[in-house]
C-alpha cells in the first residue's frame, strides 16, 4: 500500500469518527461541562440523559472545569457502532452511568457532529 492510500484510509477512519456519536449538545455552565440538549434520532435522545446533567466522566476519563467543550465533545465522538460510557451527576445528586452505542446522527449540520457545543452568552 502506497503513502497516498495509506493516508486515505487514515483521513476516512479520522472522519469516520468525527461523523458519529450519540446526539448531545454540550454547554459549559458556571465551569461545569453539562448536556444542553438532546437532538431527536441521536441515542442519547431516548436514553436516560436529561438536559442539565452535569458531566462527570466519559468512557472513565474524568472531566474537569479546565477542558474546552470541544475536548469533552471529541472523547464522545467515535467509530459507528462502539460504545461510549458516560457517568452524569443528575440535578437530584443522583450519579448514573450511561452506556450509548454511536451512530451516525441523521440529518443537516449534526450529520457531521456525534456531540455539539454551544459557548457561553
Amino acid at each position: 500500500m502506497g503513502v497516498g492510500a495509506v493516508a486515505g484510509h487514515l483521513l476516512a477512519e479520522e472522519v469516520e469518527h468525527y461523523r458519529c456519536g450519540i446526539g448531545m449538545i454540550l454547554e459549559n455552565s458556571g465551569g461545569e461541562v453539562r448536556v444542553g440538549g438532546l437532538i431527536k434520532g441521536g441515542t442519547g435522545f431516548n436514553s436516560d440523559l436529561e438536559q442539565g446533567d452535569e458531566i462527570l466522566s466519559i468512557n472513565d476519563r474524568a472531566i474537569n472545569h479546565k477542558m474546552r467543550i470541544e475536548e469533552v465533545a471529541g472523547f464522545i465522538r467515535g467509530k459507528e457502532g462502539s460504545v461510549v460510557s458516560i457517568t452524569i451527576r443528575k440535578r437530584s445528586g443522583m450519579v448514573a452511568t450511561v452506556r450509548l452505542v454511536r451512530a451516525r446522527l441523521p440529518g443537516g449540520r449534526t450529520e457531521m457532529l456525534g456531540a455539539l457545543w454551544q459557548s457561553p452568552t
